[in-house]
């Protein structure tokens, strides 16, 4: 069964992402952090992140940032 994606996300963006969480954001439940604010075009700054194993989350002192380019459509699109 293949699972329904709730965002439409340019098929560019993904195949640029080396993605080792499965594209998780893009499944039938998403899974992905919450967001406060950007920072510039492809920072997301996070309110909190269960998934601090992935390799798009940057830590900068006190700061969780998220510098996929999937997530970052997914928030700029959606506003999720």
């Amino acid at each position: 069964m293949t699972a329904l994606n709730p965002f439409e996300i340019d098929q560019t963006i993904i195949a640029k992402t080396n993605c080792d969480k499965g594209f998780a954001c893009l499944g039938d439940t998403p899974v992905y952090c919450s967001v406060l604010a950007t920072l510039g075009h492809a920072m997301v700054k996070l309110e909190c992140c269960q998934q601090l194993e992935c390799r798009h989350n940057k830590s900068y002192g006190a700061l969780q940032a998220c510098i996929c380019p999937v997530r970052h459509e997914i928030f700029t699109k959606y506003g999720k």
